[in-house]
């Protein structure tokens, strides 16, 4: 079994996990476009902008 670090919070499938060393590891279903339209949907912070 690996320890997970955090549960998931953010849009789609996503896995966080500690390695044998205890590094942290995320892994990411998706790519920047889903992940950007989700961050505009729910910004992480209000001062949060997007220059596009």
């Amino acid at each position: 079994q690996v320890p997970q670090w955090q549960n998931n919070r953010s849009e789609g499938a996503s896995l966080y996990i500690l390695d044998p060393d205890g590094h942290k590891l995320e892994l990411h279903v998706g790519d920047w476009r889903s992940r950007l339209t989700a961050a505009k949907a729910n910004p992480f912070t209000e001062e949060m902008e997007f220059f596009l």
